[in-house]
């Protein structure tokens, strides 16, 4: 319950990582007009005091629209582009945003260049945003023609699962002024951005995961995170490309799912919404947003670093109760594994830890810790035989501290 109880307390913002080159390229507004734009929903006691959520189970919508921390703030902006970067920060809350000119009832134009992953490969335009739960979106909003005017950045109503209260609808606004102080950066995003490789989809490893609830957990395939056997749920190689198959069948609940180390691309979405969104289809993505009942099919290319990698519901509270699993992220490409086999469990889990000897090991104690090894299927079978043969019958002679030491140095190589 950690993760919502910080979140909630305000332990959430940015971490911005820029290519200056690709910046410079672009020409996208900055400095004053470049303005990150965190949104939450939080909920207050009557004395002004944050509610608990430390004992939720399934979600906290709030009925508070924060945006950077203010409860529905204003902007001054000039009578030009900005750049603003979305994060939602919400904890359950999933917002679908436009910028409305209530004189007119007329939304502007959002130009959507950047996702989670970096810019998007060409300029997407839209009138309304989705965003979920730790997604991030950059657009390009231009004011101009809006001089001396308020326009308002709006929330859909019955926006998935998400509650609403009397003014959640609203999430702050933009107060125009007549003058521009500098026309920097004021031209329209280029049509072409970056150059994204797709994935190839054809002959690969599919896989499929169902998001669910089991009882009080919130489970991936039937397996919640608490379930420390059985938890890692694939062993994709390190460079390969696999398709994977998100299911929702849940008509009241919605999932934002994030798959961390990799970059990924939405292939399709069917079911709820049943479309992917111009701006997502332009976009590499670690979040990839399953609505009631929807299932969304994504292709994910892993690289560079192995290891054990989590992929989980951002719905803060389903992630922390238990709708969380893991992936082994392995690097044995010419090396005569058998990948498909290959299943080990977290590295610092108490079975692969050193074991502490008093006394001289004995011959069986070495054979054991071997035949053990060779049964979790990390290794070639050629090479478990042939250390387990060596090391049996007293054939082959050897110190007990290089005993010990080839045991770790197995350990060692091989996860």
């Amino acid at each position: 319950m950690i993760t919502s109880v910080n979140l909630f307390s305000g332990l959430a913002g940015f971490y911005i990582i820029e290519d200056a080159e690709v910046e410079a390229r672009l020409g996208l507004p900055q400095g004053k007009y470049d303005i990150p734009l965190a949104l939450n929903s939080k909920q207050y006691t009557s004395t002004g005091n944050l509610t608990s959520v430390a004992q939720e189970t399934s979600s906290v919508y709030g009925d508070i629209i924060e945006v950077n921390g203010q409860p529905w703030p204003f902007l001054s902006v000039e009578p030009r582009k900005y750049r603003f970067r979305f994060l939602n920060s919400a904890l359950s809350r999933t917002f679908i945003l436009s910028i409305m000119d209530s004189s007119s009832g007329n939304t502007l134009p959002l130009q959507v260049v950047a996702s989670d992953s970096g810019f998007l490969s060409t300029t997407a335009t839209t009138t309304e945003l989705t965003t979920a739960m730790a997604e991030r979106w950059e657009v390009v909003v231009d004011f101009s023609g809006f001089e001396n005017r308020n326009l308002t950045l709006m929330n859909q109503r019955n926006v998935f699962d998400s509650q609403d209260f009397s003014e959640t609808n609203l999430v702050m606004q933009f107060n125009v002024g007549s003058t521009v102080s500098s026309g920097a950066n004021n031209n329209s995003p280029p049509s072409s951005l970056i150059s994204i490789s797709s994935p190839p989809t054809g002959t690969l490893v599919h896989r499929t995961f169902k998001f669910d609830k089991s009882d009080d957990e919130w489970v991936i395939n039937g397996v919640p995170f608490t379930d420390v056997k059985n938890r890692v749920l694939a062993a994709p190689q390190s460079g390969a490309s696999e398709v994977w198959v998100l299911e929702n069948h849940n008509p009241y609940w919605s999932h934002p799912i994030h798959v961390h180390l990799v970059d990924f691309q939405l292939i399709s979405r069917s079911g709820g919404r049943n479309t992917v969104e111009p701006y997502e289809k332009a976009a590499l993505k670690d979040i990839a947003v399953l609505g009631p009942e929807e299932t969304v099919t994504i292709a994910v290319s892993f690289a560079p670093f192995s290891g054990v990698y989590m992929f989980h519901c951002h719905n803060a509270i389903h992630e922390d109760h238990a709708m969380m699993d893991a992936f082994n992220l392995t690097a044995v490409q010419g090396l005569g594994y058998n990948a498909s086999d290959l299943m080990l469990a977290d590295p610092l889990d108490a079975e692969w830890r050193a074991k502490s000897y008093s006394d001289a090991v004995a011959q069986s104690s070495v054979d054991d810790v071997l035949s053990s090894f060779a049964a979790t299927g990390a290794y070639n079978e050629d090479v478990s035989t042939e250390a387990v043969d060596q090391t049996s019958g007293g054939d082959f002679a050897y110190p007990q501290s290089a005993t010990l030491y080839a045991v770790g140095l197995l350990l060692w190589v091989f996860i």
